[in-house]
């Protein structure tokens, strides 16, 4: 079962006050639609992505394309989708408004910070076990959204966090259970957090997703 998923939409998938990319919500409700048709299909997504230009009636910057590379795979992972496809590798042509890919289209391309952000953030989730979407108690903020992942390899737990919605800026103080961590940012900036004897980690997030890994 194939679907497509663009922010455009996330309306119709998620309502107000918690409204994310809308891609794990898709895929729910596809889901409930199959099973009233006593069908149970794998699922992937062909086409997925934001543009990084203000092109009159959506705005987007390159931090918000690549804010929507984490919140987009981290969803995708949650949703246990089999593939799910960036669309495009690099800008579409220029009768196509949006700027949607991770490279433009000049010859040489110049690499978009999306396209950092996503090798970046395939390095980090991809050996990741997806545990569960984290409640608004547990985040302390009904417009913050958080995963919670588990590396088996390492022990430890990673948490991929934003507030919604994503092209809005505002920030809230999160507060996870640890003694110590690394936070890294779309930018690929690396922080290290410690609880300072408190035994809970605190972290200030924004609408730029975070990806907090909790050590052992």
């Amino acid at each position: 079962m194939n679907f497509h998923v663009y922010p455009a939409f996330a309306p119709n998938w998620v309502a107000e006050p918690n409204d994310g990319p809308g891609l794990l919500e898709k895929s729910q409700a596809l889901r409930i639609l199959l099973a009233d048709y006593g069908l149970d299909k794998p699922m992937m997504i062909t086409e997925a992505g934001s543009h990084s230009n203000a092109d009159g009636t959506t705005p987007r910057t390159a931090e918000d394309q690549a804010s929507y590379v984490v919140a987009l795979y981290t969803q995708s992972l949650a949703a246990n989708v089999e593939a799910m496809i960036w669309f495009m590798l690099y800008d579409p042509p220029e009768w196509y408004q949006n700027k949607n890919g991770l490279m433009t289209a000049e010859d040489p391309p110049v690499l978009k910070l999306a396209y950092h952000t996503y090798q970046r953030t395939a390095e980090r989730l991809a050996q990741l076990r997806f545990e569960r979407v984290l409640s608004a108690d547990e985040l302390g903020n009904e417009r913050m959204l958080g995963y919670r992942f588990t590396n088996d390899a390492t022990g430890q737990i990673v948490y991929v966090v934003w507030m919604a919605p994503l092209y809005d800026a505002q920030g809230a103080t999160l507060r996870l259970p640890g003694a110590s961590g690394q936070v890294m940012d779309i930018f690929g900036n690396v922080n290290t957090v410690n609880d300072g004897g408190r035994g809970t980690l605190q972290v200030e997030v924004t609408n730029r997703p975070l990806i907090i890994e909790v050590n052992p």
